[in-house]
């Protein structure tokens, strides 16, 4: 039976083009196709009217503007390849060493891969949290925002909210694109934006305040889905009451197993390049 993960994986297929041409030969790099609809039946008489239509070949160019949409994001380079199909539910363990049951949050997401219109009409997100650094929040929100790109081409942007002051403060007031003079209005407009590593106590000054108010109170007007990480629950958060108010508004709260991802990723490609050595009993 075909699994989620399978069903993720041929939706992008499908959605994204199936060629690799660097420029297509049927739209010849467009994105679209002109042809001439027979309108006859409308118009009682013989009648074609010009149409255009996504070029069946490239499928809009849908490849390649996922890709460009991918160099725009600021997805952390360590997770820039990384889809949905590479996290794995199954590695997190319980303090017996038995595997813990995801499977109804690992639902929760597929569902919201695979049904990401109906989600993004209820400009729903999700805030993904938990305790322990390593644990797989920034690596999960970076595998969904490389599907959905790979499958939709949206923009995206993914920014430590430690970054906020400074891209608040980057603009340049000269510039005559609106988003250079003001570059925290991209992170009100864009389709999926991702704040990493939001709520830490030492962070919750006046200037969060009013610029993560603005980023959050304006998507949620627009419906626009956001994911935030955190090492704190909603409620926990350091933050005006009003924007803790718009983030459990706007997102989905998903609770990660405080178990330590990361570090025990490292321990095994360390453990593997030991055995390649022939240094432990089992290596080649």
């Amino acid at each position: 039976m075909e699994s989620i993960a399978q069903r993720i994986k041929a939706k992008s297929s499908i959605l994204k083009s199936s060629y690799d041409f660097s420029i297509c030969p049927t739209c010849n790099g467009t994105g679209w196709r002109l042809f001439k609809k027979d309108c006859s039946e409308i118009y009682g008489t013989e009648s074609f009217v010009d149409y255009v239509e996504p070029c069946p070949t490239c499928n809009g160019g849908l490849a390649e503007r996922a890709e460009e949409a991918k160099k725009k994001s600021d997805i952390p380079t360590v997770f820039y390849d990384k889809k949905y199909e590479s996290f794995n539910w199954k590695i997190y363990k319980d303090t017996s060493g038995n595997v813990v049951d995801m499977s109804k949050t690992q639902r929760l997401v597929e569902n919201f891969l695979l049904k990401y219109p109906e989600w993004k009409s209820q400009g729903l997100g999700f805030y993904i949290s938990s305790k322990t650094k390593g644990s797989g929040k920034s690596y999960l929100a970076s595998c969904l925002c490389n599907s959905l790109m790979e499958m939709y081409a949206m923009k995206t942007k993914f920014v430590n909210a430690t970054k906020l002051l400074d891209i608040s403060q980057s603009g340049d007031k000269d510039s005559p694109d609106e988003y250079k003079r003001e570059p925290i209005k991209l992170l009100c407009n864009c389709e999926l934006l991702v704040i990493d590593d939001l709520g830490q106590k030492k962070s919750a000054y006046d200037w969060m305040n009013d610029i993560l108010f603005r980023i959050v109170d304006d998507r949620m007007t627009k419906k626009l889905v956001t994911v935030f990480t955190s090492n704190l629950s909603i409620e926990e958060l350091a933050l005006d009451d009003r924007i803790v108010e718009r983030i459990n508004k706007v997102s989905f709260p998903i609770k990660l197993p405080e178990y330590n991802v990361r570090s025990r990723e490292s321990n095994n490609a360390k453990l593997r390049f030991i055995k390649s050595m022939g240094l432990m009993e089992g290596g080649e």
